[in-house]
């Protein structure tokens, strides 16, 4: 089964030993992003074509 998005942030950023405070903070930014684009993020990068990335 597939990671969520923000998910797999998290993992990202504990692979990369981010600060714990880091986590929280990009993963809300991250999911204000999404809110802001009216959920048009959600779609995987994988997903998107050249010109949506």
């Amino acid at each position: 089964m597939a990671k969520k998005l923000l998910d797999q942030l998290r993992e990202t950023l504990r692979l990369k030993h981010s600060s714990y405070r880091t986590e929280p903070s990009c993963v809300d930014w991250v999911r204000r992003f999404i809110t802001f684009g009216g959920g048009l993020a959600v779609r995987s990068p994988l997903d998107m074509g050249r010109e949506e990335r």
